[in-house]
């Protein structure tokens, strides 16, 4: 969720104030509980908009609760704020992959596919060796394969951003086939 969040910081630079983080449910939780995850996520999850400007707003799956949370947003609207995004690519003429916010993308990208090699590097080790149950076996076999199919997605995902990707990232793909 904290590279999500991340993501989400790329993309509107540092103008929170519009953005609204609404909790849900309210009409299937008790409220007690509802209020101890709400606390929770204030504090873990997303102090950091918090401090930046957004707010936090309950929807109690009505109409008013709606239009309470969507309010303040097209009020704001008539300040045309543009998300940094928007200003990178429209006002500098920059393409995705040289935004903040492609840059950011493409790092995670690449320590996903640091982190998958690795793993896979220890999963190949534990398949060789022939002390495994077949339960242990069967669970590596299925991690594996999970593991190949993300590096595969990430792969691909850095490859449509039409950024080179480097020699090694290859050979890891290569790897895994």
């Amino acid at each position: 969720m904290l590279q999500s969040l991340r993501v989400f910081q790329r993309l509107c630079g540092n103008d929170f104030r519009r953005i609204v983080l609404a909790t849900t449910m309210w009409d299937l939780v008790v409220e007690q509980i509802g209020t101890r995850t709400e606390e929770d996520l204030k504090c873990r999850e997303w102090s950091s908009l918090i401090q930046l400007g957004s707010s936090v707003q309950r929807f109690t799956n009505t109409r008013e609760s709606a239009f309470e949370i969507l309010t303040p947003i097209f009020d704001g609207v008539n300040e045309r704020n543009t998300l940094l995004l928007q200003k990178e690519m429209n006002g500098l003429g920059l393409q995705l992959k040289e935004t903040t916010a492609g840059i950011g993308l493409y790092h995670q990208l690449d320590q996903q596919v640091s982190r998958h090699q690795n793993l896979l590097g220890l999963f190949r080790g534990e398949l060789r060796r022939a002390t495994l149950s077949p339960d242990d076996l069967q669970r590596l076999v299925t991690e594996y394969q999970a593991l190949s199919t993300d590096l595969q997605c990430s792969t691909k995902n850095l490859q449509r951003m039409k950024i080179p990707i480097g020699e090694r990232i290859q050979k890891v793909f290569r790897g895994i086939d």
